[in-house]
């Protein structure tokens, strides 16, 4: 029985060359969050998509999505007849290749059913009790770190485990490993002793444990200003090397990259029945 809480799919290595203008050159490794929706037949091929009217996207990052989606291909964990409705997160990475050119891919993508309810999930209400380090906030150190979790019948953790850590900032790589370890530590700590909501309705109301992936983030406020929305917006882009979780299998870590997730003060992912099998 599926018991697996994310959206979490087929990594997408599709890519495409983009000429940067002086506005909005990316000087080093970065990335967006798109969201969008997504229609599947039930054959699996794509029959619409969008992405979400108020972010302004780049042209070649839109364009490189209109290339690659219409041609995604899923697969169904069970016989469908009608249009699955999903809700769809897009990682966007750009890479550096000479002073005015940018590969970007989509590296990443998690789809969450439209339908879905917050009872039928697993989730935590309100902002994790996890710490900011005193070293990386006075080195100012930000990042996200992406949790596995499973979680018990009566809300409690079990096991967690730092999947990976991405910062926001560059340096040399024994001392990036550094503040990965503290925020990863840090995130662990924060949740260990978290109650969750356990699923009150839907298909996995009997499930006898739950695994979900949770991503933690880490985020200055510089002079009483939060942070910026990331959806459509270009950010640093440090990520982490993907650490093996001992109770996932293979392909479980293998086809789910962590960071085209959401980041939401309320974490619940839902299973999705629809999974990227082509590009």
């Amino acid at each position: 029985m599926k018991r697996w809480f994310s959206g979490m799919l087929f990594a997408l290595m599709a890519c495409t060359a983009l000429a940067s203008s002086n506005s909005n050159h990316v000087a080093v490794k970065a990335s967006m969050l798109l969201t969008g929706w997504i229609d599947v037949l039930p054959d699996g091929s794509v029959r619409a998509y969008g992405l979400d009217p108020r972010v302004q996207v780049p042209d070649g990052v839109r364009r490189l999505v209109d290339k690659k989606v219409a041609g995604w291909k899923f697969r169904f964990d069970r016989p469908v007849t009608a249009v699955q409705h999903e809700i769809m997160f897009l990682r966007i990475t750009a890479t550096p290749v000479d002073d005015r050119h940018d590969v970007i891919a989509i590296s990443g993508a998690s789809f969450i059913d439209g339908s879905w309810n917050i009872s039928d999930l697993p989730y935590y209400k309100g902002s994790l009790p996890a710490a900011y380090p005193q070293t990386a906030r006075n080195a100012k150190v930000s990042g996200t770190a992406y949790l596995v979790l499973r979680i018990n019948r009566q809300g409690k953790v079990e096991k967690v485990a730092a999947e990976r850590v991405d910062l926001d900032v560059y340096g040399p790589e024994n001392l990036m490993g550094q503040f990965r370890d503290l925020l990863a530590h840090a995130a662990i700590k924060g949740v260990e002793s978290a109650t969750f909501h356990v699923p009150s309705t839907g298909s996995h109301v009997g499930d006898p444990y739950w695994d979900v992936r949770l991503p933690v983030p880490f985020h200055l406020i510089t002079d009483g200003v939060p942070p910026m929305d990331p959806h459509g917006v270009w950010s640093p882009y440090n990520p982490g090397p993907l650490q093996s979780v001992s109770w996932l299998t293979g392909d479980e870590q293998a086809g789910m990259p962590p960071d085209a997730m959401p980041i939401v003060e309320t974490a619940a992912q839902n299973d999705c029945a629809a999974h990227l099998v082509t590009m």
